[in-house]
């Protein structure tokens, strides 16, 4: 089940600019799901409580009327509010319902997890074999010490935790996930005007080393072209109509992704696809390739619009890397999504407004200004609690999400030469200004397609108007 997100907390980018810019499915969920149907006759439900605009008590009538054995929880520390509220819904309607976490969240934040109320168990990645082991056991001796990955409470409310075992799965080895389970039909992005948008995953990891990710470091697997082109095949049989992958990044390795648009073209699969990229290693020919095979888009990490604040951020890139791998992208006509971060560590006001200068320069085909905010299990949190700019409040959250939001609760920002309300305004103010300056809008109504393309990009722009003007307002009192 994927919980309403009500209670989300949002410092990075304005709600008001998010809300409606995408629904992606819960991809998580499906893994599992598709995975424990191979291992067993179960009959499985998947609620996306956000795609449906669930309210609670609506989502409590489609738990009552369903009364599963098991409710599987996604848990990601920016929706942990309603994790718990939909954990004690499940509760109050049948108490003996165990209730299972996975994902990020727990992933960090295992032990304090664990010690919630109405939590029962706790899965660490890899999930899919361990939440099927763990099916299995309460159908049976209910030995949870057999379930790797398993944090648990026995029946004195001890906590016990369980190692997780290296998996013998490779990424080919999955299923591909069931898009059947979820209304697939209500998937989109505003980013293209293909209805409906899927997701899917041709890697996991990432080598480099960012201080703001807590992926940093990690070891790259990849999918073989065949798999990813056979489940994209499978996807477009449904009707999905574009995919974007939602690897930290595509082409970590050439060969992988080399391989991936060679077979795609191969098994003309014919469905126009993105992907998140880095500016270091874009080549001409990979994105000839990536064109042949249906890219139409690449969303870009810039972050900053200095090589001095880059090289504080570990980004491993350079300015002119990005102006490079931005006029390739535009050359060979595929559109592009610069993020940029302000408030980085030992940015100035002339580091922010050489940023806004750098995304205006590289012409992406949309833009997103974020405040920083640093993030559990990041290197740039660590820093901040060395540093003293802020106590370690991740934590402490992770141990009473509902109290804590009580208690007035919000995701601190990096403050360290930037006080908060300035840094909600430098955002919203440059996000406005790049989209309302007038060569940026002629661009826009070129490239107008359609009346349902005209009217996508309308509401995006009222929602960003509305969402900005008062921090602008602020901006100009405080600069």
């Amino acid at each position: 089940m994927n919980p309403p997100a009500f209670n989300e907390l949002t410092t990075q980018v304005g709600k008001e600019i998010t809300e409606n810019s995408s629904f992606q499915p819960p991809l998580g969920l499906l893994y599992i799901a598709s995975y424990l149907r191979t291992q067993g006759d179960h009959e499985i439900r998947v609620i996306d409580s956000q795609v449906d605009r669930l309210s609670y008590e609506q989502l409590k009538a489609a738990i009552a009327d369903w009364r599963p054995d098991i409710v599987g929880l996604t848990a990601l520390t920016f929706t942990m509010v309603d994790v718990m509220m939909t954990a004690a819904l499940v509760k109050k309607i049948d108490p003996d319902c165990p209730v299972c976490l996975g994902g990020p969240h727990v992933d960090i934040y295992t032990q304090e997890t664990i010690r919630l109320k109405h939590v029962d168990f706790v899965i660490t990645k890899p999930g899919e074999s361990s939440f099927s082991i763990l099916v299995k056991q309460l159908e049976g001796s209910r030995r949870f010490d057999q379930v790797p990955g398993l944090s648990y409470k026995d029946e004195n409310q001890d906590v016990h935790s369980n190692p997780q075992t290296p998996t013998t799965l490779t990424l080919d080895d999955l299923p591909f996930p069931d898009r059947t389970l979820l209304p697939f039909q209500k998937y989109y992005s505003i980013m293209t005007a293909n209805r409906p948008v899927g997701t899917m995953v041709t890697a996991k990891g990432c080598p480099y080393m960012c201080v703001f990710c807590s992926e940093r470091g990690s070891k790259p697997t990849w999918r073989s072209g065949r798999s990813v082109a056979a489940e994209m095949l499978e996807a477009k049989s449904i009707g999905i109509k574009e995919m974007f992958f939602v690897d930290d990044t595509f082409y970590v390795k050439k060969q992988a992704s080399m391989e991936i648009s060679q077979a795609l073209i191969d098994l003309h699969v014919g469905m126009p696809w993105g992907a998140r990229a880095r500016v270091n290693n874009l080549d001409q020919g990979m994105l000839e390739k990536f064109r042949e095979s249906g890219c139409q888009r690449l969303h870009i990490g810039v972050e900053a619009g200095t090589d001095r604040v880059l090289k504080i951020l570990q980004k491993n890139i350079t300015t002119d890397q990005a102006r490079r791998a931005f006029k390739l992208c535009r050359d060979n006509g595929i559109n592009t999504m610069a993020y940029f971060i302000i408030g980085n560590p030992g940015e100035t006001l002339e580091d922010v407004q050489a940023t806004f200068r750098l995304a205006c320069e590289l012409e992406p085909t949309t833009v997103q200004f974020s405040r920083m905010t640093p993030m559990p299990a990041t290197e740039l949190y660590e820093m901040g609690l060395r540093s003293g700019l802020f106590p370690d409040y991740w934590r402490e959250f992770s141990r009473d999400p509902l109290g804590s939001i009580e208690r007035g609760f919000r995701p601190k920002m990096w403050t360290e030469n930037f006080s908060e309300e300035e840094l909600f305004a430098l955002a919203d103010h440059h996000t406005r200004k790049f989209y309302f300056r007038p060569k940026y809008m002629a661009r826009s109504v070129v490239a107008v397609r359609s009346f349902h393309d005209l009217k996508r990009k309308t509401r995006a722009a009222v929602d960003l108007f509305h969402g900005t003007r008062q921090s602008t307002t602020r901006l100009q009192k405080l600069i």
